[in-house]
Order: C-alpha cells, then structure tokens, then sequence
C-alpha cells in the first residue's frame, strides 16, 4: 500500500525524513494539475486566490486545533518575523547546541541568553535555568534535529503551569506530522514549522500558531500602523501584513493544505502509535548493538529520530543498498516516518551487523 501512494519505496529504503519529506502520488497529481491550471490560464487562474488561501488557513488551524495561524514559507522567516515584535530587553532561554534558525537570529539581535546544559536529564536543567535566570521566553525545538531529543508535551505543560508567565516557543518541523498536536491544549504561546519534513508538503511552505494573549500583544503593537487602502481592501490589517507580506503562493500552501487532509484522513493517533512502536523497537536494537548516544541511550522517552555511531564507511555501506539516510553531527542519522516498517529497521541493522564483520 505504502509503496503505492510513495512510489519512490519502490526503489530504496527511505529514512531521511528529518532531511526532507517525500511526494505522495496524489500530492504530485494535484500539484500537477494545478500548474496546468496556472499555464492555461495566466493571471484568471489566481482569481479566486484569496478564498482558497482562506481555507489552507482554516485546514491549517482545524489539523492543529489552532485559532490563529499564519502561513508563512518556512520557519527560519517566521521566526524572525516574530522576533521582530520584541523589545531590546528580552531575555532568552536556549538549549545548547539549538538548531541554528532558532539561536542565530536571537543571538544577532543582541537578546540576552541563557544556555541549558543538554544531557539524559535535560527537563531538570530547564527547570533548574529558568528558576536560576527567571527569562521571560523559552524558545526551543520539541525534537532536536541531529539525535532527535525530544521535550515532551507533558513537561512543556508542566513549564507553563509552574511559570504561566515565561514565554513558550517552540520549533514543530521535526515533531508535527510525526505525532499529534492540540496546540491551544500544548501549554505552548507559540508554535511555528515548516512543511517540508513530517507533514510531507514539499518546499515553500510552514506556519506561525499564536495563542491569544501573544496575537493581542502583536496586534496591540501594531495598532498605530495605518494600512494603504489596498490592503484594507483585502481585509487584510497589520498583523497580516506584518506576518504575511507580498503574494501566497497557491501551489506550495495549497500542498501544505493537500498534506494536512492526507495526514488527517490517515489518523494522527494512528500515525502517532505506528511511530511509537517502531521507534521503540529502533532503539532497543541500536542499543543491543551499542550504537546509540549515550543521550539517546539512557533516556526514556524516544522520538524516531536515531543518530548512530558509523562512519564514511557504514554510510556507504546504507547508501550502496539504496538506504537514504545523511550523515550529521558525529554519526548518520536514521528518521522514520508511518510509511517505514519493521523490514526497514531489519535491512539496516544487517547493513551495519555486515560493516562490524568487514
């Protein structure tokens, strides 16, 4: 079956969807389609643009139980674009060695920051930091891109009932898509990502989820802007302008929109436990053959994302039997998505069973 909608199985073992996602064959038929429309029809194509951009907007907030959302083309704008909204005197919680589209763009705007120690008990240094340095944002990733660490949603809403003023955002790529998520029910303020990777979109496309309390501090912000007539025309104010500038292209939200229905139609619960099960049963093999990290390794909770102890030699090794996966940090890191099964994990660890014998 799953070869069938991603027929790109057909020819490898696809592990790298923390690298990129894959098309669907029915994401690329209506992608297909929809660029005829545009070559057919020039300009009248767009005409009912902002109608349908509405409702990528309404199928974005309905998947992740959201009330404002903005569509924006990856995470690394949005995020800044947010950062915008802040005054000079913020005071910034990181974990040490973040993905740089969230550190860079904080550490270039002269935020003070605050650094976490990342280890097996990363939640009690959190915890311990903000006690210490009490900033007012937290800003982090809910799975860590290179060994795939994961912050649980449970302790994120723990963060928030103990310190209901420190500021929650966070960075969705590697975890939205991958599992399900209640945004308004996430103790999160703020949850921003890109489509490319879990939810299977393709490139171009992502969004910014706010809670009310920062929607209104925005909007308060902005309310002295005064909007040229067009985009008053459009219905647009400056909180859209501000997170939504220039054209939306219809072709990579209305693929984001096209994904969300698959993934939903699939049952996020579902795609949550397949994951679950398979990573669980990832890890137990890795560590039999003492290959995982030792962050990895010693802690409880897991995501499917493994960085692997191998070098230039176990990745050739994958890549000549047609595994994709990429080196990254001081391993190759391994991602699994709903469409990979227990013959996936099987086939890898015979490669790497046949590297320790070679």
């Amino acid at each position: 079956m799953m070869k069938e909608i991603f027929p790109i199985l057909t020819d490898c073992t696809y592990v790298d969807t923390a690298s990129s996602c894959i098309l669907s064959t029915d994401l690329h038929v209506w992608r297909k389609r929809h660029e005829r429309d545009f070559y057919e029809n020039g300009s009248q194509f767009r005409v009912e643009q902002g109608s349908f951009i509405e409702s990528v907007r309404e199928t974005v907030r309905g998947f992740f139980n959201a009330e404002h959302a903005f569509l924006v083309p990856n995470f690394s704008l949005a995020f800044n674009a947010f950062l915008e909204t802040f005054t000079a005197d913020e005071h910034f919680l990181l974990l040490d060695d973040e993905y740089p589209s969230i550190s860079h763009p904080i550490m270039a705007r002269n935020f003070r920051i605050s650094v976490v120690k990342v280890d097996e008990n990363v939640e009690a240094h959190i915890y311990q930091a903000i006690k210490k340095y009490r900033p007012s944002i937290f800003a982090f990733s809910l799975v860590q891109y290179i060994n795939g660490l994961t912050l649980s949603l449970d302790f994120v809403r723990q963060l928030k009932s103990d310190f209901p003023d420190l500021l929650l955002i966070a960075d969705g790529t590697q975890y939205c898509g991958a599992g399900r998520m209640d945004f308004e029910g996430s103790g999160l303020d703020v949850l921003a990502g890109s489509g490319y990777k879990w939810l299977l979109a393709g490139y171009g496309n992502g969004y910014i989820l706010f809670k009310d309390q920062v929607y209104n501090r925005i909007t308060a912000r902005f309310q002295n802007i005064k909007m040229s007539e067009e985009f008053e025309a459009r219905g647009k104010n400056a909180i859209d302008a501000h997170f939504e500038p220039g054209h939306l292209d219809t072709l990579n939200f209305g693929s984001l929109q096209q994904s969300l229905l698959f993934l939903a139609s699939f049952g996020m619960d579902k795609i949550e436990q397949q994951l679950k099960n398979l990573s669980i049963q990832a890890k137990c093999a890795f560590n039999e053959l003492s290959i995982l990290d030792d962050i990895t390794a010693k802690r409880s909770t897991v995501s499917s994302i493994f960085n692997i102890k191998g070098d230039n030699k176990l990745f050739e090794l994958l890549k000549n039997e047609k595994v994709i996966c990429i080196p990254r940090g001081q391993g190759i890191r391994i991602s699994f998505h709903f469409f990979n099964t227990k013959d996936d994990l099987d086939k890898i660890l015979q490669i790497i069973k046949q590297n320790v014998h070679t």
